[in-house]
């Protein structure tokens, strides 16, 4: 019997986006201006949440001997936003800030923050006291989400916060003014389920707030609105549905994938591949404690049977060196997914080397104010090109221009803009708009098309 061949990736692309498929595309026009969108996808995070529970009894979160299934994991959501809600008062466009290293809670906070029409406030848990009051004065929230070591590391209580949230048990109540409650755990609350998101949610409408590393100066709040996280992972999907079709002896798509997750949940990078795709896909995800610890992911590649990692490439890197990485089984491991730093073909030879049963390495390229990744080199474009970011997703319209502004011939450098449903709002409290005329957006990279 022979195989029919593989198609290219434009041909691809061109089948999965056509008419009638489930990754078709239309024009919509977004201030003033026509972009490329999903014929069909949903308006508002919400609506996902049915998808999310037909997952039933399938793993959800692990959090070292902590497990949850999908189940449980959507009547948590939903018994936390009934507390949002009733308790709190939290309304549409109220924020929420999430202060806390990646756990279970973080995710399920997310969500349920979301789905009562409020604004999730993903704050760096590595900042010091003074950024994190910073931050707070950008985006004013009332109520703070938080575990107790990043608790501990505010003398006085945040200005203007009325209600903490704590996931550990700790004695915060000694000098927080503010109203302290525990953060619910399996079983020990009743809530009944939250019934649906406010009706005056609109699509457009911020559902969360990421903070800029603030590399070249002060972090700046990046608002996302419902509609480009959404646009966002449908982009995630269609990608992950090009690797299966150009790889077809890989299943990159079923319900055993295990998801090991060492990226932050407050960079966008862990918050939309993980806390949005990563749930919205069924994986099972696999929390890793603390600071990214190479020795910490081998073994949590072989224990957990991880099948997919999401990495910068210095991660990645800092395992393949390691010597323990040779003695382990580390089989499971089929696709890694990396990016925010350039790869190279040298870090491409050491991951097939370290990860035996290693199939599909792809490199994603985006930033904070794009709310996701909106490129992506996979397949023989990565073999080929390891350094490269790779292709623009189709609702992604690139250029590449000079200092005046003015498009650049293929192969000559200039500064990647980016236009596209999925960039974000605005920097929060900003008026100024950091947008051209007609709504692309600098990236301030470097960059050429060849």
């Amino acid at each position: 019997m022979t195989l029919p061949p593989t198609p290219s990736y434009d041909e691809c692309v061109k089948s999965l986006t056509s008419s009638g498929e489930i990754f078709a595309l239309c024009q919509r026009t977004h201030y003033g201006v026509p972009m490329t969108d999903f014929s069909e996808r949903p308006h508002h995070l919400s609506e996902l949440l049915p998808t999310i529970e037909a997952y039933g009894e399938r793993e959800c979160l692990i959090y070292g001997d902590a497990r949850l299934n999908y189940r449980d994991f959507v009547a948590q959501i939903h018994e936390f936003a009934n507390f949002l809600h009733s308790e709190l008062k939290v309304r549409r466009g109220d924020r929420v800030a999430i202060l806390a290293f990646n756990r279970p809670e973080w995710i399920i906070a997310f969500w349920a923050i979301t789905l009562v029409g409020g604004i999730a406030v993903a704050m760096n848990s590595w900042w010091t006291e003074a950024e994190i009051n910073q931050a707070l004065a950008i985006t004013k929230p009332e109520t703070l989400i938080c575990d107790a070591k990043c608790f501990k590391k505010l003398n006085t209580s945040p200005k203007g916060v009325k209600n903490v949230v704590l996931m550990d048990e700790w004695p915060v109540e000694e000098y927080s003014e503010a109203k302290v409650f525990p953060f619910f755990q399996t079983g020990r609350l009743r809530r009944p389920p939250f019934a649906t998101a406010p009706v005056d949610v609109t699509e457009g409408d911020i559902a969360a707030i990421f903070f800029t590393s603030g590399t070249t100066g002060q972090p700046k709040g990046v608002a996302i609105s419902h509609r480009a996280w959404l646009v966002g992972l449908m982009n995630a999907a269609l990608a992950a549905t090009i690797i299966k079709t150009l790889q077809p002896d890989l299943e990159i798509i079923d319900q055993d994938i295990r998801f090991l997750a060492t990226l932050p949940f407050f960079h966008v990078g862990g918050g939309h591949g993980i806390v949005l795709s990563g749930i919205v896909g069924g994986h099972t995800i696999v929390i890793a404690k603390g600071r990214f610890d190479p020795l910490t992911t081998v073994e949590l590649i072989e224990k957990e049977r991880i099948t997919r990692w999401s990495a910068v490439p210095a991660m990645v890197q800092s395992v393949c060196a390691l010597p323990e990485a040779q003695n382990r089984d580390l089989s499971s491991l089929t696709s890694i997914a990396y990016g925010a730093a350039p790869s190279s073909p040298r870090l491409q030879q050491l991951a097939f080397l370290t990860f035996r049963n290693l199939r599909a390495v792809s490199n994603a390229f985006g930033m904070s104010e794009t709310g996701s990744v909106f490129a992506m080199n996979t397949g023989n474009d990565y073999r080929e090109r390891p350094q490269s970011i790779g292709r623009a997703f189709p609702t992604a319209d690139i250029r590449i221009v000079d200092a005046q502004g003015r498009p650049v011939k293929a192969g000559d450098i200039g500064e990647l803009q980016v236009r596209g449903l999925f960039l974000m709002e605005g920097y929060w409290g900003q008026k100024n708009t950091p947008f051209t005329q007609d709504h692309f957006l600098p990236t301030g990279d470097m960059a050429y098309i060849d």
